[in-house]
């Protein structure tokens, strides 16, 4: 069992992990609130699940009152582990995702330049590579119904002509 809270920062998330009686003491004190370590109900793990939401209320309000950026730098500082949850533009902008080439800008014939993210993972002997978007709806009906499964082409312009397919 661990206790990892995920706290909200105006635009931003950040995940702290204090599961064990060591971190979070560094983490009650780390937010000025070492009168936390005092309090029966957060003695051990079990007892901070048990009594979660009150612990929480007390970090997140530390929280609300800083930048995503002043949180990771002080609790960075007191050894607590904690990291902002990324969205997704600066996920995309992040040095390793960019050097990683996790995603990937492919032509579509409809919708032009469309960023897809890249083949994961990446082997050296067979990379894989996306060459194109997935099929349009129905792009494949007519190979499928009457090659694969021998639907007569008078039959496959019927249901067609009927909305079916």
């Amino acid at each position: 069992m661990s206790w990892t809270p995920i706290l909200s920062i105006p635009r931003s998330w950040v995940q702290i992990s204090a599961s064990g009686d060591t971190q979070f003491e560094r983490l009650a004190v780390a937010i000025g609130q070492p009168s936390l370590l005092a309090e029966p109900r957060f003695a051990e793990m079990l007892l901070r699940d048990e009594n979660n939401d009150e612990l929480i209320a007390v970090i997140a309000e530390w929280v609300a009152a800083r930048t995503a950026q002043e949180v990771e730098d002080v609790l960075e500082r007191h050894g607590v582990a904690a990291a902002r949850i990324q969205n997704i533009e600066e996920l995309m902008a992040h040095p390793q995702v960019v050097a990683r080439e996790d995603f990937i800008t492919i032509n579509d014939d409809v919708f032009g330049e469309l960023l897809l993210a890249n083949v994961l993972p990446r082997l050296t002997r067979t990379p894989g590579r996306i060459e194109r978007p997935g099929p349009r709806l129905g792009e494949h009906t007519g190979e499928i119904l009457g090659g694969l499964l021998d639907v007569p082409d008078g039959e496959l312009q019927a249901l067609r002509q009927s909305g079916v397919v």
